[in-house]
């Protein structure tokens, strides 16, 4: 039998809820394809759901860990089980666009230098057909791009790992994923295979992210061992990388999450890299977060307006809703005030519900947290109009 030339590797833990649609969303296109599914001793209804789409004939492989291990080495595990030439990696609860699969080998072909093929990611929260699509834009069509011509590129936006279609060989030449980078083994491996072999980029969504509070990255993310733990390892591992490599890395502004200073970190002098007002508003978050904040009904933007958020995605909000010249936000809002500052270009921060006498509209300012917290307003505030971005809907 030939082998496929693509295998599309899904580690589940407890995701029978979400695992039919997504394995669906893996048919369509014209390759010979492979599904390897690792259960990593899932308690739920997932195996029944594995066995019934098996018995369909979808192209199924499955194998299941005896006991947890977690989502790094359940990755790798069908990784090593896989027989295709590329490799996708995709969530239980994620979906793709299969759709999209051929031309992403099509440029991998034509290009065997590069690492990776990657394209636009969409999120979305009940329905992929109301996604917010954060883009590359890396190209006007589809292209290669060298290390070379990925300098400062990707200061706006990382690479997603939910659009990545990796080459095997390089992906095993580098040692596959890194238990010990955790909620972020993901990005290394992808940020490294790109800056040192380039890519292959489609500009159009080539996956769909489910957003979930309760996910492995965001869990991760919330818990401060880890990310410590997290951190330690990482900078361990980018400090002994080729200065150039370790540079595109830094320039790519990944490791902003964890709210460090990255030189002080690597204790190596990185050359600056300017991001152009052009590229941040049309690539990344804050390409998403300036499109939305421009097409939005102005009327529905009524004064005073309370952010409710504080992170780095407030930063970024903030430098689109100024460079539109709208009326400075009254104040911005956080669940805890813990470990938070007190104030953010000019505009206090308070602790949610801590409002004057009139509240106009509440604009929510995560990603990752969207949903939870637009329940959240919407339960404590529920006659107030509501903006959010990335896919869980306004509320008017």
């Amino acid at each position: 039998m030939m082998s496929p030339t693509l295998s599309i590797v899904i580690p589940n833990y407890n995701h029978g809820t979400y695992l039919e649609q997504c394995i669906r969303s893996q048919m369509g296109s014209r390759l010979s394809i492979e599904i390897i599914i690792v259960d990593d001793a899932s308690s739920d209804n997932s195996i029944d759901v594995i066995k019934s789409l098996q018995l369909e004939g979808l192209p199924i492989r499955f194998f299941k860990n005896k006991e947890r291990l977690g989502v790094v080495p359940t990755m790798n595990r069908g990784i090593s089980e896989s027989k295709g030439e590329y490799i996708i990696l995709r969530a239980a609860d994620d979906l793709s666009e299969a759709s999209t699969f051929s031309q992403a080998i099509e440029l991998l072909e034509s290009n065997r230098e590069a690492g990776l093929s990657c394209g636009d990611l969409a999120y979305f929260l009940n329905s992929p057909e109301d996604a917010a699509v954060e883009t590359l834009s890396l190209s006007a069509s589809p292209a290669y791009l060298s290390p070379t011509q990925l300098h400062g590129m990707l200061g706006t936006s990382p690479i997603h790992s939910h659009t990545a279609i990796y080459r095997k060989s390089l992906l095993q030449r580098h040692g596959l994923f890194k238990s010990e980078h955790r909620f972020y083994s993901d990005w290394y491996t992808t940020l490294c295979l790109a800056c040192s072999h380039g890519v292959c980029y489609q500009p159009k969504p080539t996956a769909y992210a489910r957003l979930c509070s309760t996910s492995y990255a965001n869990a991760g993310s919330r818990n401060a061992t880890d990310r410590a733990t997290t951190l330690k390892v990482l900078t361990e591992d980018l400090s002994i990388l080729p200065e150039q490599l370790k540079t595109d890395i830094y320039h790519s502004r990944a490791l902003d999450f964890f709210e460090i200073d990255p030189k002080n970190a690597f204790n190596f002098p990185f050359p600056p890299c300017p991001i152009p007002d052009d590229r941040f508003f049309l690539a990344g978050m804050g390409g998403t977060l300036y499109r939305k904040l421009k097409s939005l009904d102005k009327t529905r933007l009524t004064y005073p307006a309370y952010i409710y958020g504080a992170g780095a995605h407030t930063d970024i909000l903030l430098k689109a809703w100024n460079a539109l010249n709208l009326p400075k936000p009254t104040r911005i809002w956080v669940s805890s005030l813990e470990n938070t500052r007190t104030s953010i270009q000019g505009i206090e921060v308070r602790k949610f519900g801590d409002a004057f006498d009139k509240i106009g509209t509440i604009i929510i300012s995560s990603k990752s947290y969207e949903p939870e917290m637009l329940s959240t307003a919407s339960t404590r505030f529920p006659n107030i109009p509501i903006i959010t971005f990335w896919g869980s809907g306004d509320k008017t």
